[in-house]
């Protein structure tokens, strides 16, 4: 792990614990660590830890990172909100909802504004949904279907709302979904997961991500500061049996033993050294995008199939996972070919041409990302 790495860790850390950072080393390429920062989102979050710096450790743009801050924790504020009139009315309506990831965790960051967030995710019965539909479409919100719920955006404003969580439960979502849906708590007035699949659903969403687009750092510091909130409310062993059954137990092992590395957590697990973990994440973008407009997950797949068929023409072996319908009805594989497409130019909004001219780049780091995952028996 290279120097500016290694010190943009440091400067997470610091600033989901609200310390003071260790001094840059010398010669600290600032540069690099400005980009990074907004390649993974997290530029307004690391400022809050810059700023704690002396004034001639800080970085000579340093105006630029206390600007990102400040415009950060206005953008984040406003979005929440909208979050907080919307969740009022759903409530008023008597339809429980289940808030996932972002809307649970950010309230135990130092400063909440300055955890970045999309979208806001929530679990509904399905059911419920033509209730929740017209709840929205009331409130002015565009409504898209999407294969395991519905997206309503609006402005600035993007909600994720699910039936089930088989993206991240995938074949077992329906035993999953009940049992969240029947032990859910409350915390910070929010309806969410209990403590042991909060914590289950958040390093499944960060494997999910990993072995398909790629994740960022911000996965990784949600589970810090969630497990340091709530590690005595964790049953880690039925975590862990979970992520087994998935096929992600290698995400936790890695994940539980960074928190030990870089974070200072003292969890009892078996040593395995995460760095090339966390330099996995922190090559790419938030979702492993890096500088291409192409999707990571088009590429990046293993097997003797040329890249280029992969991207416009996959095997029904790669789609089935997202088009369940491709397991019964194989034959039906070119109606997922033009829904993929058109999805990535309209919805994705992925210009056509833009998405040849970074093709090359696209696969050059899918191959790195897919080395980087063999190496670590991902």
């Amino acid at each position: 792990m290279t120097t500016e790495q290694k010190y943009f860790i440091s400067l997470s850390r610091a600033a989901i614990f609200n310390e003071t950072p260790p001094a840059p080393p010398e010669g600290l390429d600032w540069q690099w660590l400005w980009g990074k920062s907004q390649e993974q989102n997290l530029t307004g979050l690391l400022a809050s830890a810059i700023e704690k710096l002396s004034e001639e450790q800080r970085p000579e743009n340093y105006e630029q990172w206390y600007m990102s801050m400040l415009q950060t924790a206005m953008l984040m504020g406003d979005r929440f909100d909208e979050f907080e009139r919307m969740t009022g009315i759903i409530k008023n309506k008597e339809i429980q909802v289940i808030f996932l990831k972002g809307c649970v965790v950010r309230e135990l960051y130092p400063t909440p504004e300055l955890r970045t967030m999309g979208d806001f995710d929530v679990f509904v019965k399905k059911e419920k949904f033509p209730k929740v539909k017209e709840i929205f479409a009331s409130e002015g919100y565009t409504l898209t279907d999407e294969r395991t719920g519905i997206t309503a955006s609006k402005g600035a404003y993007s909600w994720d709302i699910f039936y089930t969580l088989e993206e991240e439960f995938r074949d077992k979502s329906g035993k999953y979904d009940g049992l969240i849906r029947k032990t859910a708590v409350e915390s910070s007035g929010l309806i969410c997961p209990c403590p042991t699949y909060m914590l289950t659903h958040l390093l499944l969403h960060l494997g999910k991500h990993l072995t398909s687009e790629g994740a960022g750092l911000r996965n990784l510091l949600d589970i810090v500061l969630y497990i340091k909130a709530y590690k005595n409310e964790v049953d880690f062993k039925e975590v862990r049996n979970i992520c087994k059954e998935l096929n992600f137990e290698n995400i936790y092992v890695y994940a539980l033993n960074a928190l030990n590395k870089y974070f200072g957590f003292g969890l009892d697990i078996e040593a395995k050294d995460p760095e090339k973990f966390v330099a996995l994440m922190l090559d790419g973008g938030i979702f492993g995008e890096g500088k291409s407009n192409v999707l990571l997950a088009q590429v990046s797949k293993r097997g003797d199939i040329s890249v280029y068929r992969k991207l416009f023409f996959p095997p029904a072996s790669m789609l089935k996972e997202s088009y369940k319908y491709l397991q019964k009805c194989p034959f039906l594989l070119p109606v997922a070919w033009v829904h993929r497409f058109f999805y990535a130019v309209f919805h994705r909004k992925f210009g056509v041409k833009k998405m040849f001219e970074d093709i090359e780049g696209s696969v050059e780091f899918a191959k790195k990302h897919d080395r980087a995952m063999e190496e670590l028996g991902l």
